[in-house]
């Protein structure tokens, strides 16, 4: 069985509360609660699969970034795909905007490219919702020079009705964690309590922990491997501090 579309769940969990769409409350929006839903299973849990990539992201010459997938939550790993010798240091955007005064772009020869990603969530009322972005120094001067490659950990795609046949961003083994926490918070709008859903999918979602945590390759004690995967779930990670806020070459 594969995941079922979004229209699909929604009306699982609207029959969980005997409802339709028609009779709901007007309050009450069936598609907000299942994005409220997605982002809670996405963030219970270190899921490996939230990994994607790696991704190549070509530049534009003159231009001093890059845009970033839609789903794009936080950088694991960033890579130069075409070489040229460059090496990567991921610094704030305040120190990228300090470097911009002097004006430099590439050259060809090898050195320093320093990133900042930028994961927009949120934008000021009346101005359209920018994509996320990893901007650039130096200002690319040639298209494709360079190109990078990323891996990322994704965040939940939001869902509306504007396209019922979508299918969440989930692997089909998470569907029935997804559907219990969307009729847990359901009911609980509708009828005062969850009758008992959150429970179930809290235990779905240990089972979905001992699920990934079993399929995690035994690298020892490296990042990456299984022994991280479940010492950041108990303990934060054996590792230091947390990935993004390091440098990669």
């Amino acid at each position: 069985l594969f995941m079922r579309a979004a229209y699909q769940i929604v009306n699982e969990m609207l029959f969980a509360v005997g409802k339709t769409t028609d009779t709901i409350h007007s309050s009450i929006d069936p598609w907000q609660i299942l994005n409220r839903a997605g982002r809670v299973i996405y963030t219970r849990f270190p899921w490996p699969w939230r990994a994607q990539g790696p991704e190549d992201l070509a530049t534009v010459a003159d231009q001093q970034y890059v845009e970033l997938p839609t789903d794009f939550a936080r950088p694991l790993k960033v890579t130069i795909a075409n070489g040229g010798g460059w090496n990567i240091e991921t610094v704030s955007m305040d120190r990228i905007m300090d470097l911009r005064q002097s004006a430099a772009s590439f050259s060809g020869s090898a050195g320093l490219v320093r990133v900042s990603f930028i994961p927009y969530d949120t934008q000021p009322s009346g101005k359209a919702l920018p994509k996320p972005r990893m901007e650039i120094y130096p200002t690319p001067t040639t298209n494709g020079e360079p190109t990078f490659s990323l891996r990322y950990e994704r965040k939940w795609k939001e869902l509306s009705t504007s396209d019922p046949n979508i299918k969440p961003n989930l692997p089909n083994e998470a569907e029935q964690a997804l559907i219990y926490k969307g009729q847990a918070l359901l009911k609980l709008m509708v009828e005062g309590s969850d009758g008992g859903m959150e429970a179930a999918c809290e235990a779905e979602l240990q089972r979905l922990i001992g699920e990934q945590a079993g399929t995690q390759m035994n690298y020892g004690r490296m990042r990456g491997g299984a022994d991280e995967f479940v010492s950041e779930h108990e303990q934060g990670g054996p590792y230091g501090p947390p990935i993004d806020s390091l440098t990669w070459s």
